[in-house]
């Protein structure tokens, strides 16, 4: 019995393939993780942690990074981009294929104690899973997630084609405002979400999808201060609706959620009288069981419709 307890305790804690971490006053000018074309990008694979990680603390600053061209395959995760304290980072993730993760394809966390600093991403052109193949995108994770903490976050989601992700969302976006207020923008634009075709995993039955809205959007609170203020321009996606799953009733292929207090807002850039109207003529959703494919939760007031350009810039 010491024998094994003594080669337990041995063993290395799981890492991820790649990390770089950035602390105190450090600024990183810019920076490239692969190359203009495949041939020089990088392979990230069979990490039982974290293909790709990225860590910045303390008020460290990353003004430029381009994560592009790389295949990430086979790992717990597949790229983690996460920022604490009062850190930065203006990051592109582009033209990567990924395959076959277990939890999260595309994660970037800000912190729930960060009372500074700023969330800035371009995620574009990526391929997450291979159709036809089960659990390609990822096994139980979320296709493209931003999570956590909120302060200053803008986000551009462009053009990914996200397969084969059966027990989660395609897109997931979900930063919350903790100590101060969060200032959210997402621009949500010609994103392809198709039904997956089935799942290995047991989540919430054998081989039965246990899915989530194929978009989800979330502003909420935790009720120590901050209150979550969210901007969006979505449009051109096409989504399929889950409820065409046994166990996706209640979900929907867009979902926004503005929750705990009035004081958080959620806003979409439109023309037409209420977010469903606005979403159904600007995007498609496919294998519709349920209609209209989108879900206005209400707990805390609805979406509101507002004139293009109300948003600002984005990457």
């Amino acid at each position: 019995m010491d024998e094994l307890v003594d080669r337990v305790s041995e063993r290395p804690t799981p890492r991820a393939g790649v990390l770089m971490q950035m602390r105190g006053t450090s600024v990183m000018t810019t920076g490239a993780i692969g190359g203009a074309t495949a041939v020089l990008g990088n392979t990230f694979s069979s990490n039982s942690a974290t293909g790709l990680q990225i860590a910045n603390a303390d008020t460290g600053n990353i003004q430029s990074m381009n994560i592009q061209n790389n295949t990430i395959s086979n790992n717990n995760a597949g790229t983690d981009l996460d920022l604490g304290q009062s850190s930065s980072y203006n990051i592109t993730v582009q033209n990567n294929n990924f395959q076959n993760q277990h939890t999260q394809v595309i994660n970037m966390v800000q912190s729930t104690g960060s009372t500074a600093g700023s969330l800035t991403a371009l995620i574009k052109n990526n391929t997450i899973g291979t159709q036809g193949t089960l659990d390609s995108g990822s096994a139980i994770g979320s296709g493209i997630r931003v999570a956590n903490g909120a302060v200053n976050v803008a986000v551009t989601i462009d053009s990914n084609q996200i397969r084969e992700v059966p027990n989660a969302s395609g897109i997931e976006l979900g930063a919350q405002a903790y100590t101060v207020n969060g200032n959210v923008k997402y621009k949500i634009v010609n994103n392809t979400i198709p039904r997956p075709t089935g799942t290995n995993q047991a989540v919430c039955g054998p081989t039965a999808p246990c899915p989530l809205p194929s978009i989800f959007l979330l502003s909420d609170s935790n009720g120590v201060g901050g209150f979550d203020h969210l901007c969006t321009q979505i449009s051109g996606n096409s989504a399929y609706d889950p409820s065409s799953w046994a166990l996706g009733a209640g979900q929907s292929a867009f979902y926004f959620a503005r929750r705990t207090s009035a004081s958080n807002t959620l806003q979409l850039e439109g023309t037409q009288a209420n977010v469903t109207s606005q979403i159904t003529t600007t995007n498609t959703i496919t294998n519709l069981t349920t209609p209209p494919g989108v879900i206005d939760e209400n707990t805390s007031g609805t979406v509101t419709i507002v004139p293009a350009g109300t948003c600002g810039s984005f990457p």
